[in-house]
């Protein structure tokens, strides 16, 4: 009996280790569910991909928190201490089970965050292949056409940059940098040809010049440059352009990638000298002042030329200023006495430049005839500019001499003495007069009293009434026209020079009366003129005419 109730417990047991089994088995199974992925890679262990994220990231479906979840059986197996009871049926399994040491609570609000990143396990994605090496042959090339240039003008440079292949090539660079004889250029796109593009141009900028082309094989740009050049420039004009590839290409040829034109500097510079003293007369122990002005027409700075005024004599105690304006230098006060000289000066080209001289003094009581001055600028020799127009380089000023009145034997009143002057010859006299319209004499001139019949022998002679620039001629005898305005009218022709005139037929015995207003707009006018005319053989027998007086009427 003890056999048989031993065999019935060892089966029992058996039984519930057997149903225990299955039961953990079905809720292995259930676990497992959870875990197990429910999609598939497109591929196999002979397919030799690797996947990507994206493609990983496609195939797997939104998971699940759930599956962070302990399952209720969780302490059973990993709470220690564990005692397994003998159970008399299946359905009362979970009273069997105890512990003697409570089971170790597990938070189940902690959820670990699924990565958002590549998962781990996935190499990251190859980098891009660099791009094939191309082979081209950049060239570039630069000319103005001449060997030298005009510091202050423009120069005109031809800029063509090819490509001779075999390859194209992109975002290439030309580069310029701004001599420094050039103060400002402009670029302008002539031509793109063979498919090129990407040229553009500045206008009158005064920077380095740069620009990214493209360049298929065989095509090229050309490029126009005017490059406006400093006056004051010296030195040779050089000016270097080159090209260059980005990365990625190989020139085969790189000695074409640069192109220079040299220039030598040939100066030009205008010089221009005036002088004036702002009268065309001048008058015995009066004052004189000569402006001298020196101006630069250009195009070139002009260096290291001399100016030069051999004053008359007839001027004394000259005094010598020189001023300079804008760019500008007088140089080496070399004057001594009434020769003016300054040597070494220098004049920048353009408004707003110059030199300026003053020449201050006298003019002696023992001038005659006519006073002349002339002024000029010399360029030495080793002045290093040439001076294109050398007919503005003198300036002359002449000036009548103008005689005070009443002056030596003239005077307003006839007292038979004369002063004479030579035929052939004038005189001007500083005798304001003033034009009114009166319809009656005006003026009155005296000659010396010598004729036949108590009058005058009356001389060829023209008197004018002016303002110094415009001349009106009041009195011609000689002209063989009769004057209307005067009182020799009635004598009539012939006018012979030393004509017999009695004294009846004149003026207070031997003047010659003139009404001007019919010869003579009104106003005031400054000078008179008296001109002795040359005398055809046999002449004048005297040579001369003789003045007494010179008289207004009221």
């Amino acid at each position: 009996m003890k056999t048989q109730e031993s065999n019935r417990r060892d089966l029992r047991i058996l039984l519930f280790i057997l149903l225990l089994g299955i039961l953990l088995m079905f809720l292995a199974g259930q676990c497992a569910a959870k875990l197990v992925p429910a999609w598939r890679m497109k591929t196999n262990m002979r397919s030799n991909l690797t996947p990507t994220y994206s493609e990983v990231k496609e195939e797997i479906p939104e998971i699940s928190a759930d599956i962070l979840t302990p399952p209720v059986w969780y302490d059973l197996f990993l709470t220690p201490n564990v005692t397994l009871f003998p159970v008399t049926s299946l359905p009362n399994i979970p009273t069997l089970i105890s512990t003697s040491i409570p089971p170790t609570p597990v938070p189940t609000s902690i959820v670990t965050p699924i990565p958002t990143s590549i998962p781990t396990g996935f190499p990251p994605p190859p980098p891009p292949p660099p791009p094939p090496v191309m082979n081209i042959d950049l060239q570039v090339s630069k000319d103005d056409g001449s060997g030298t240039y005009t510091p202050g003008t423009a120069v005109a440079y031809t800029v063509t940059v090819s490509n001779n292949g075999p390859g194209a090539a992109n975002n290439v660079t030309l580069a310029d940098a701004l001599p420094a004889s050039v103060l400002t250029w402009t670029w302008t796109c002539a031509a793109q040809n063979g498919g090129a593009s990407g040229c553009d141009g500045i206008v009158n900028s005064g920077t380095d010049f740069t620009d990214s082309i493209n360049l298929p094989a065989g095509a090229n740009i050309v490029y126009t440059v005017m490059a406006i050049t400093s006056s004051a420039a010296t030195t040779d004009l050089t000016n270097t352009a080159s090209i260059s590839a980005p990365s990625g290409y190989t020139d085969t040829v790189p000695g074409n990638n640069t192109a220079t034109d040299t220039d030598t500097p040939l100066l030009l510079a205008d010089l221009q000298i005036s002088k004036s003293d702002g009268s065309d007369y001048y008058i015995l122990d009066g004052p004189i002042q000569y402006t001298l002005t020196i101006l630069n027409n250009g195009p070139s700075d002009a260096l290291n030329f001399d100016i030069q005024d051999n004053v008359p004599a007839e001027i004394t105690a000259l005094t010598v200023t020189c001023t300079p304006t804008g760019t500008a230098n007088c140089g080496l006060d070399n004057t001594s006495g009434n020769n003016v000289s300054f040597l070494g000066a220098s004049l920048a080209a353009g408004a707003g430049n110059q030199i300026t001289l003053s020449l201050q003094g006298t003019v002696a009581n023992w001038a005659v005839g006519n006073l002349s001055n002339t002024a000029e600028v010399i360029i030495p020799g080793g002045a290093g500019f040439n001076d294109p127009n050398l007919s503005n380089n003198t300036s002359t000023d002449v000036d009548q001499q103008t005689l005070p009145f009443p002056y030596g034997n003239i005077g307003s009143s006839p007292d038979g003495v004369s002063t004479d002057f030579p035929t052939n010859s004038s005189v001007i006299f500083n005798f304001p007069i003033v034009v009114n319209g009166n319809p009656s004499w005006d003026l009155v001139y005296y000659e010396y009293p010598n004729g036949s019949c108590g009058g005058i022998l009356l001389d060829w002679v023209i008197i004018q009434v002016g303002d110094g620039s415009t001349w009106y001629t009041v009195f011609n005898w000689g002209d063989g026209i009769v004057d209307g305005n005067a009182i020799t009218a009635a004598a009539g022709l012939p006018e012979d020079d030393h004509r017999d005139l009695c004294d009846w037929q004149l003026y207070n015995l031997s003047g010659v009366a003139i009404d001007l207003d019919p010869v003579v707009p009104p106003g005031w006018y400054p000078y008179l003129r008296f001109l002795a005319p040359p005398v055809p053989f046999p002449g004048d027998p005297d040579g001369i005419i003789e003045i007494d007086a010179i008289q207004t009427l009221p």
